[in-house]
């Protein structure tokens, strides 16, 4: 890129060319008019912009009273040698007396840095100033995000993204009106419009619905706009569309863009930040745990831990008081409030229990529960009623097992339910006998078919009793 002062119209214009690494001109011959303004423009000089284009500054005097009163004016070109701020450029500097000599470089954060000599203080002196590239606006007129954080002692899906406000959010005068946050997807859904980054000035703060948003290599949606207080900075709880976990970081990015209130061509788009939301929060704690010897097994009951997003429990057992949730003393896991120690050590036992999320945050134990070691009469209460523990497991898919209870030897009649009191599937033991009988059910019906996933009611009859209990089959 070549610029100079050009006397072809007897006053000093700018002009410039660009010019191929073998010494071919790529635009107009002769160059292309930067600066035509009245007044002498001279003293050229020029940079990259870091998009392909080009940024020139020089000494104006389109303003003067007198031949030697000067400014410092820019101008920003495309690739192709457009203009892309004002005809003629913009006034990086107007102040009184003479101001020229300018020198600039890339700020490296979409920028330029101008600098020049100055004399408006009737002493030589050097001032600075930065320009934005895109608009051509002075100062940091764009907001600059700090951080996306999550935030902390939540069930997750939320992040806070802060950011430093536009160098125009002032209350007086009111140059920023709002700002709108927006969060990369990986692509725009079917049937939806997007808008481009040209457009982001056409928004309103209450405008409704779905706004997507193409930049080059990636695209945003917004997620929610923060009306300008003139606030130095701004923080805005945004959602995630996903949680980080140990197998996925989850990290997700976020822009902010600073609207002006009145030039409905102008809105200035932030850096772009990544960050992650963490569901904090671990279930409470189940409670209420109970154990109860049955024939060899132990059966394990327990209040449901209070959770949105619960998974499943963590059984843990050990032969002394003082169990603790650690793998040595891991036993099974359970998604239903219940679990069997089948053919359960002879010893005393004690057992906890814990609740995880589906993000693996593991909830404070339960308390403890006990049973005896087993003597030669057994640990097991007689039975002076019929007896029905929940079937298990539970749920179930092939198969689970009825645990009853018998005072005498008699028959007994299971009949199972649909949700809508269809009566499916019916077992019948002629003769069961007095104590605890392990019935198995195969999750078919009458006619053999396998039944579907679903809650079930399972109905026991015997020794002139009924009793009923829920389950439910997961394929």
């Amino acid at each position: 890129m070549v610029a100079w002062h050009d006397f072809r119209f007897f006053a000093s214009d700018i002009y410039c060319q660009r010019v191929s690494i073998t010494g071919a001109s790529y635009w107009a011959a002769n160059g292309v008019a930067v600066c035509s303004a009245a007044g002498a423009q001279q003293n050229p000089v020029v940079v990259p912009d870091g998009a392909g284009g080009f940024i020139l500054a020089w000494t104006d005097g389109r303003g003067g009273s007198t031949p030697d009163f000067s400014n410092v004016f820019a101008q920003r070109l495309s690739a192709a040698g457009a203009s892309q701020w004002t005809p003629d450029g913009i006034s990086v500097c107007s102040a009184p007396d003479n101001q020229g000599y300018p020198s600039i470089a890339p700020d490296g954060a979409n920028g330029t840095i101008f600098a020049w000599g100055d004399v408006r203080s009737a002493s030589f002196e050097v001032y600075a100033q930065r320009i934005d590239n895109v608009y051509g606006y002075w100062g940091h007129p764009e907001p600059i995000v700090e951080s996306v954080d999550d935030i902390p002692h939540d069930q997750g899906g939320k992040v806070a993204v802060n950011w430093t406000a536009s160098g125009r959010d002032l209350p007086n005068p009111r140059a920023i009106d709002f700002y709108s946050v927006w969060r990369a997807v990986d692509a725009i859904p079917s049937g939806a419009a997007a808008i481009s980054s040209g457009e982001l000035s056409a928004l309103s703060a209450d405008e409704t619905g779905p706004v997507y948003l193409a930049t080059p290599g990636r695209y945003f949606e917004r997620v929610g706009t923060q009306t300008a207080h003139g606030w130095p900075g701004y923080s805005f709880a945004a959602s995630t569309r996903s949680d980080s976990v140990a197998a996925s970081p989850g990290n997700e990015v976020f822009m902010v863009a600073a609207h002006i209130p009145y030039d409905t061509y102008v809105a200035f788009a932030s850096n772009e930040v990544a960050g992650h939301s963490v569901d904090n929060l671990a279930p409470l704690a189940p409670f209420l745990l109970t154990a109860q010897r049955v024939g060899a097994d132990v059966q394990l009951t327990w209040n449901r831990a209070v959770a949105p997003d619960l998974r499943d429990y963590a059984v843990y057992r050990a032969t002394a008081s003082g169990v603790t949730p650690v793998p040595i003393h891991f036993l099974t896991s359970a998604e239903d409030t219940l679990a069997v120690d089948a053919n359960a050590p002879s010893s005393a036992l004690y057992y906890i229990v814990t609740a995880y999320d589906v993000h693996a945050n593991q909830s404070a134990p339960s308390n403890e529960a006990n049973v005896g070691a087993l003597t030669d009469a057994g640990n097991t209460p007689a039975l002076a009623a019929l007896t029905v523990l929940q079937n298990h497991p539970n749920p179930f898919n092939a198969t689970t097992e009825f645990e009853i209870g018998l005072p005498s030897a008699a028959k007994v009649r299971i009949e199972v339910f649909d949700v809508a009191g269809r009566r499916v599937s019916t077992l019948e033991v002629d003769e069961a006998k007095a104590g605890w009988n392990r019935i198995p059910f195969a999750s078919r019906d009458n006619r053999g078919r396998p039944l579907a996933s679903g809650v079930y009611f399972y109905r026991v009859k015997a020794v002139g009793a009924s009793i009923t209990k829920k389950m439910v089959i997961a394929r």
